[in-house]
C-alpha cells in the first residue's frame, strides 16, 4: 500500500511539473485586429547596439516587424523595399528586421550591408519569432507584420505590404468645415465612410 501512495504521489508531481512546462511553451494568441504582443528582441544596429526594442517606445509609429534570415535569397531581395519604405515615411514608421540566427552572423552581414537603412535585431531566444510566426501558422521567411496603434493590422510578404501601408500612412483626419456657430468643427477620417 506505501508504495502504491509513493507512486501516486510521484506521478502527481511529475503531472504538475509537465503542466507547468506545457502552459511556460504556450504560444501567444494573435490575430489581425488584436493586440500586439510585446517584442523581446536585441539590437544591432550602430546607434541602438544592445538595447532591448519595445513596441511601447513606439506606440505612436506604424511599425513593420519583419522576419528574416542572412542565408535567405528573398530575404536578401526585400532589404531594398525595406530600406526606401523607412526612407519614404521617415519618423512616421519603424521598420525592424528580426533574425533567430546568432548575433555574430547578424552582425557580419549588417556590417556589409550598405542598403539596410532599418533596424535590425536578434531574437535569441525566438520568443517574439514563435509568437508572431507560429501564433499566425506563418512557416516561410520573409514574413512582414504591421502594427498600428498596439494592434496588428496586416501580416504577409514584406514585398506585398505597400497598398496598406500607404493606405495607413496617408490617411489624414479630414476636418470638416461646416459647423454651426459656437460649435467645433468635427474631425471625420476618410477611411471610416460607407
Amino acid at each position: 500500500m506505501k508504495k502504491i501512495c509513493l507512486m501516486a504521489g510521484v506521478m502527481f508531481f511529475v503531472s504538475i511539473g509537465a503542466l507547468k512546462i506545457e502552459a511556460k511553451d504556450k504560444i501567444e494568441a494573435v490575430s489581425i485586429g488584436g493586440s500586439a504582443p510585446e517584442v523581446s528582441v536585441e539590437m544591432i544596429n550602430d546607434k541602438e547596439y544592445g538595447k532591448k526594442f519595445s513596441l511601447a517606445d513606439y506606440k505612436d509609429k506604424v511599425v513593420v516587424l519583419e522576419f528574416w534570415a542572412t542565408w535567405c535569397p528573398p530575404c536578401r531581395e526585400s532589404i531594398p523595399h525595406l530600406s526606401k519604405i523607412q526612407e519614404k515615411y521617415g519618423d512616421k514608421i519603424v521598420v525592424i528586421g528580426v533574425s533567430t540566427e546568432g548575433k555574430k552572423d547578424v552582425e557580419k552581414f549588417y556590417k556589409a550591408q550598405e542598403n539596410m537603412k532599418y533596424r535590425v535585431a536578434v531574437d535569441k531566444k525566438e520568443k517574439t519569432s514563435k509568437t508572431y510566426m507560429e501564433g499566425f501558422k506563418v512557416e516561410g521567411i520573409p514574413h512582414a507584420f504591421i502594427i498600428k496603434e498596439g494592434k496588428i493590422t496586416w501580416h504577409g510578404h514584406p514585398m506585398e505590404m505597400d497598398k496598406e501601408l500607404e493606405k495607413m500612412l496617408s490617411a489624414e483626419p479630414v476636418v470638416d468645415t461646416e459647423k454651426k456657430s459656437g460649435e467645433k468643427p468635427a474631425v471625420k477620417d476618410e477611411d471610416q465612410k460607407k
